[in-house]
């Protein structure tokens, strides 16, 4: 996540503890590109966690294995009864939906509709993506269960397939954050995006505790 929309995700928690919410932050800017001792070779296949074996071909989508890992720990340490992630996954987003709005996927539908009405009510367009069943053939593994990148057609989905994999039964979705976490040009840098949809999302949530 961009440093400006962390720094601002740090200052929900006191409301997200309130509320019983639990936010977990992760980096994978330290994971080296390439390190012939501790970085994955191309094509390896590995266990990713109990969900499935996954291969790994792709050394510039190592962030959604981290992500599916947080995923998976999330739902053992928590046991929570639905997850939001956030992340600027894919340059395949941006290709879709431009750098204003953010992609969303989801397996469960009620849960999605309120991601993307908080998303409304505070002035973010987020835009939900299919999640159909023909996309998983594009991640399906000759060796392992599933592969870290189904090719370059309909990436940010096939992104999204992969960590549904890891996501568990809990509703859940996740919000390609990779156009709208950054603004380029005069106004380069940070925007802090989605931070007022995770706000906006909250209060509305309190509203019906």
């Amino acid at each position: 996540m961009a440093t400006r929309s962390a720094g601002k995700l740090r200052e929900l928690v006191p409301l997200l503890t309130e509320f019983g919410f639990h936010a977990i932050s992760l980096d994978d800017a330290g994971i080296p590109e390439r390190d012939e001792e501790h970085d994955l070779e191309g094509f390896d296949t590995f266990e990713e966690n109990a969900s499935a074996k996954a291969r790994y071909f792709a050394s510039r989508s190592n962030g959604r294995l981290v992500l599916a890992d947080v995923l998976w720990y999330a739902q053992q340490r928590f046991k929570p009864k639905a997850v939001i992630d956030l992340a600027t996954l894919t340059g395949a987003c941006v290709v879709a939906l431009g750098e204003d709005v953010a992609g969303a996927f989801s397996n469960d539908q009620s849960w999605c509709d309120a991601v993307l009405s908080a998303a409304k009510g505070c002035g973010e367009d987020a835009w939900q993506l299919p999640m159909w069943d023909l996309y998983d053939d594009l991640i399906k593994g000759d060796v392992g269960d599933i592969k870290n990148t189904g090719g370059r057609w309909g990436g940010a989905i096939t992104a999204a397939k992969f960590l549904q994999r890891f996501a568990g039964k809990y509703p859940w979705a996740h919000l390609d954050i990779a156009g709208t976490a950054w603004k380029s040009g005069k106004e380069k840098g940070a925007t802090g995006r989605p931070v007022p949809l995770l706000t906006q999302f909250l209060i509305k949530r309190a509203a019906r505790s």
